[in-house]
């Protein structure tokens, strides 16, 4: 394993807080100004009280929108109202 930390300087840290900052701007401008709340596969297992596998199959049938990062899934408010929509008048699979 590299040591990649070692080599993290104090003016590296402060440019990718910057960074940070500005995505989270960015995000709060397309976001109405309001805080973006992002929700992962275990929080929205206990929001739904479904399991994993079931959150799985709800992606896989495109009922669930998503989005992912590398094999990371992750989801926002607007997803699940978008969810809740889309199946308040259909039966879940269950």
């Amino acid at each position: 394993m590299k040591d990649y930390h070692k080599r993290f300087s104090d003016k590296d840290f402060g440019k990718l807080m910057s960074r940070i900052d500005c995505a989270t701007k960015s995000l709060r401008k397309m976001n109405g100004g309001e805080e973006l709340t992002i929700y992962t596969n275990e929080d929205m297992c206990k929001k739904l009280g479904v399991s994993e596998t079931l959150l799985s199959r709800y992606r896989n049938e495109r009922q669930l929108p998503y989005s992912k990062v590398g094999d990371k899934y992750f989801y926002t408010d607007e997803d699940i109202e978008s969810f809740i929509e889309n199946t308040s008048s259909k039966r879940l699979i269950v």
